[in-house]
């Protein structure tokens, strides 16, 4: 009679390979019951670092020297947010969660002890917004002070 089972060490190898494939499918943007879910990892940039392909010609030097704090998703998603009183839907790979403005030192509280880690930052999908002027970082949507971060499943 021949032996099927499967020693307990490849069984588990199996099990965590599985369990790996399923976790690189999982959507990084996903909206559940009115509520944007964004996974990926809390990076800290100066605003040089934050233009991409565009020029620095009119940006202040403060907002190019400022640190920002930005999600870096673990795959591009859609988002639709608010710009100038109509929604825009875009496919981004990136999320801001806080600048070094006073403004916005609630968010950055929340978001600076997270730097360099896994998260899924959550809000309600209304209070997503686009710039709707030259501000840095360019490009990706603004997440409004009322975000919660947890670490990443």
């Amino acid at each position: 009679m021949f032996n099927t089972m499967v020693p307990q060490s490849s069984a588990e190898a199996d099990s965590q390979e599985f369990t790996a494939s399923e976790e690189s499918k999982k959507p990084a943007v996903v909206v559940e019951d009115g509520i944007l879910k964004m996974t990926g990892k809390v990076v800290e940039k100066k605003g040089r670092e934050t233009l991409g392909s565009h020029p620095e010609s009119g940006i202040p030097e403060s907002e190019l020297n400022g640190d920002y704090w930005i999600l870096e998703f673990d795959a591009p998603g859609e988002i639709t947010g608010n710009k100038a009183g109509h929604k825009e839907t875009r496919v981004v790979d990136s999320g801001f969660l806080a600048s070094h403005y006073d403004a916005d030192e609630e968010r950055r509280e929340k978001a600076e002890p997270w730097v360099g880690k896994h998260v899924t930052v959550s809000i309600p999908a209304d209070k997503v917004s686009w710039a709707s002027d030259p501000s840095l970082p360019i490009g990706p949507p603004r997440v409004g002070a009322g975000f919660e971060i947890e670490a990443a499943e």
